[in-house]
């Protein structure tokens, strides 16, 4: 469909009979359109936006072809002066440029509300447009052909860009022209945001001079036929730096300046208002930096609350996706040589529907990330809505974490990160946080970093543009002839080997420095590159292992071996034929049971095996560890029970154990488990002393990876099966 030129009939009339009917109902949906109503029409190309139209007449003639007589609404972009940097997204002219057109044409419904009405809406819908301007198509005047303005540049009123309010003199300005006019610095900006309101921002005159202005309640007048098409970069050419009054010294942390600490989080939250629905550049960057320095002043109570105001009020708008998915269901499904209107009316649905499903507080996270800054404080405030959630685990904000969480991913794909081999040589300040950040197995002093960084070993970190000078995760490997049995052999044995007999590369601690990086999975491709890597500069080397700390083995069989027991207790209190319980099962077996039970003495007593070992096991100071006369006796145990752990329990179909899943879903497979190898408080409390090696097979690592996922197949040596 086309336009008409103005003042040209769209056909020639036909010689069938009309007659005026009240409504039409659009194609494909139950939309029903009457004379009054505004329309979306399809437009003669595809790549435009659809034509929007009052409808002043509906007709039908014999053979029921249905022809609307329309009133355009042109777009400023189609008008003779085109879009004005006062022009807002959603505004249009009411033409005197008359038509008619097919009814097959119509897409959809709008609504285009006055100038007025279309301020007060608490949410702005793809169907909201507004009106303020009458428009001759032909000469291109406008009428009123003068408006109230406000802004010290001295145009109209745009309502999709910030305005300040001065408390003293009540003259409003555009935010941009304040900060073109360079007399405050952008950064000491400090404003309350009002819903699609303009903002009051906390300034003072300059004392003793004029303000050069228009009051907000007697305003200047604009003259649209005046007005140059080209607007003014630079609003200071033209207008006295009188206009302008000097900002104060208060920051938005500083209690004297805001009152109380309910203030300060109202300022803050106002400005993550702000930042989600600012489109200037220059003001959205200034909007971000202070919400960011706002956030951080804020304790982490009121970073809760602000982080629930942002889950439930900035999600995704449920009303305007029912009114999709009512119209979606009402469309027929479209011709399949995808030419016919019905198409086009399903495509934009669709396009509409995708749309209105995304929260809104994706804007703010988006913005965020192309801020310098802004993913390290994206970590941070995912960091402290995790911790929130352990506390409040409401659906708005799991899904809120959700949302960021693939966001992040997203964002530190592989392709982002940049892998670095951390040396001795690096920065301190780098080193420093290595010290810091080793989590699996702590530093103890530079010598041992020292070692970890020298000869025989080779530590590899992801780094992100956008967080310099500090690894994601950090990986150490140790060159070793064999795959090492004990973390002693790997820290503390003397020299290590010459790198040039050195046929095993051991991933022996891997550590992430993010805690709001959580749950996405960078060391899959951390060491991915590692192995290639290594096995670049190093072909001698064929064997990748690692030695791996199983860090929820112990609290499991604790768990375990005090639920079973009470079972056990239970069903002796019963009757014998009284049926066991379901949820009772033999933890050990017979043979195991007798040896323990031949263990029982004063301090370890029990009525079986079970009672025995959970009561040598819960210990604090860990005995057992290190007495001759128990290791012989737990050490066939507790390996039964590990290899058992490791490969049979499970939680939705993968392995319980944290570690053995990451490695698992990276397509590592279980080669060993070894009997106290890790002799230090944290292993025995953790682990019962006791490690895994789990080995990356080159030509087997995607096939071990994709079964994992698939069907939660663990792969295991013949070693590790023979234990069950």
């Amino acid at each position: 469909m086309a336009k008409t030129r103005p003042g040209v009939a769209s056909s020639a009339k036909s010689k069938l009979s009309k007659k005026d009917i009240d409504s039409y109902t659009i194609k494909g949906t139950t939309k029903i359109v009457r004379v009054g109503d505004c329309v979306l029409m399809r437009p003669s190309d595809a790549g435009k936006a659809p034509y929007v139209a009052r409808v002043e007449k509906i007709e039908a003639d014999a053979r029921n072809n249905v022809k609307v007589h329309c009133r355009w609404y042109y777009r400023p972009e189609e008008s003779l002066g085109g879009r004005r940097q006062f022009h807002g997204a959603k505004e249009l002219f009411l033409s005197d440029h008359y038509d008619m057109q097919s009814a097959h044409t119509i897409e959809g419904k709008c609504i285009v509300h006055t100038f007025k009405n279309y301020t007060r809406l608490e949410n702005v819908g793809v169907e909201d447009y507004y009106c303020r301007f009458e428009y001759k198509a032909a000469t291109g005047a406008f009428t009123p052909d003068r408006v109230a303005v406000y802004c010290k540049c001295e145009m109209p009123y745009n309502p999709d860009d910030l305005m300040v309010q001065c408390e003293g003199c009540k003259d409003w300005s555009y935010y941009y022209v304040i900060v073109a006019l360079k007399k405050m610095e952008p950064k000491d900006l400090r404003m309350d945001l009002l819903h699609r309101q303009p903002m009051i921002l906390r300034w003072k005159p300059s004392a003793g001079k004029d303000d050069g202005g228009m009051k907000s309640n007697n305003p200047s007048k604009f003259s649209l036929s005046q007005f140059p098409k080209e607007i003014q970069s630079n609003p200071q050419e033209n207008h006295s730096s009188d206009h302008i009054v000097q900002n104060s010294n208060e920051g938005i942390g500083n209690s004297s300046a805001f009152g109380t600490k309910e203030r300060v989080y109202d300022v803050v939250r106002e400005t993550m208002h702000s930042a989600i629905s600012a489109n200037k550049t220059g003001v959205l960057d200034i909007t971000l930096s202070d919400f960011q320095e706002g956030y951080f002043s804020l304790s982490l109570e009121d970073r809760g609350k602000l982080l629930l105001v942002l889950a439930k009020e900035y999600d995704v708008n449920r009303e305007q996706v029912r009114e999709l998915v009512k119209q979606y269901l009402g469309l027929e499904n479209p011709a399949s040589d995808d030419k016919d209107a019905l198409s086009s009316v399903f495509y934009r649905t669709e396009q509409n529907l995708r749309h209105a499903l995304r929260p809104t507080y994706e804007v703010l996270f988006e913005r965020l990330n192309t801020h310098p800054g802004g993913l390290r404080f994206l970590s941070i405030l995912r960091a402290d809505l995790l911790s929130i959630l352990t506390k409040e685990n409401t659906p708005s904000l799991r899904t809120l974490d959700s949302c960021l969480k693939e966001k992040l991913g997203m964002w530190l794909s592989p392709a982002t990160l940049e892998l670095h081999q951390i040396t001795w040589d690096d920065p301190a300040s780098l080193l420093e946080k290595i010290v810091a950040y080793e989590a699996v197995h702590p530093i103890s002093n530079l010598l041992d970093l020292k070692r970890r960084l020298g000869i025989g070993r080779r530590c590899f970190g992801y780094f992100h543009p956008s967080i310099p000078g500090e690894p994601l995760i950090f990986i150490e490997v140790a060159l070793m002839e064999t795959v090492a049995q004990t973390i002693q052999e790997v820290l503390w044995d003397n020299p290590p080997i010459p790198e040039n007999q050195a046929t095993c590369a051991l991933f022996y601690s891997i550590s992430s420095t993010q805690p709001g990086l959580a749950g996405i999975n960078l060391g899959k491709f951390l060491i991915k590159r590692v192995i290639t890597l290594v096995k670049k500069d190093m072909p001698h080397v064929s064997t990748f292992a690692t030695l791996s700390p199983i860090p929820g083995f112990m609290q499991w069989l604790l768990s375990k071996l005090s639920s079973q027991s009470r079972f056990a207790e239970d069903e002796r209190g019963t009757q014998s034929n009284s049926p066991s319980s379901t949820f009772s099962e033999k933890v050990l077996l017979p043979e195991e049971e007798q040896a323990l039970m031949s263990l029982s003495d004063d301090s370890s007593s029990g009525s079986n095996g079970m009672e025995v070992l959970l009561k040598l096991l819960s210990v604090k100071n860990c005995d057992w560890a290190t007495s001759p006369r128990l290791l012989p006796v737990l050490e066939p145990i507790l390996m039964r029970l590990c290899a058992r752990y490791l490969l049979q329990e499970k939680k939705r179909g993968k392995a319980l154990d944290s570690v053995a899943n990451f490695h698992l879903q990276n397509g590592a497979m279980v080669e060993r488990i070894n009997w106290m190898a890790d002799r230090s408080e944290k292993g025995i409390h953790q682990s019962g002393g006791i490690m895994v090696n789990y080995v990356y097979r080159l030509e087997n690592i995607e096939d071990y990876a994709q079964s994992y996922f698939g069907s939660g197949k663990i792969h295991a040596s013949p070693g590790i099966h023979s234990r069950l």
